[in-house]
């Protein structure tokens, strides 16, 4: 029952799109050069959905009957410095 309403209450697209709208009500410099969303609580796993040209990523739930991945990205070297 948890899996289904996860996906019955955050649909991919319209998860993206919410967030997408809170991005855009930031100042434009903490938002400026954004390519990638990591997010969670939703419960729904997401890999690499791309909307508007930012690829979204949810990991899921780590709890039983709903799939869960650890998100794993890489960083270009200079960013990390």
């Amino acid at each position: 029952m948890h899996r289904a309403a996860a996906i019955a209450a955050h649909r991919r697209r319209a998860t993206c799109i919410r967030l997408m709208h809170w991005m855009h009500a930031q100042p434009d410099e903490r938002t400026d050069g954004v390519r990638r969303i990591v997010f969670g609580h939703t419960h729904r796993r997401i890999r690499g959905y791309r909307l508007q040209g930012i690829e979204f990523h949810n990991g899921g739930a780590a709890i039983r009957h709903v799939p869960f991945s650890p998100i794993e990205l890489e960083f270009e070297d200079d960013l990390l410095t």
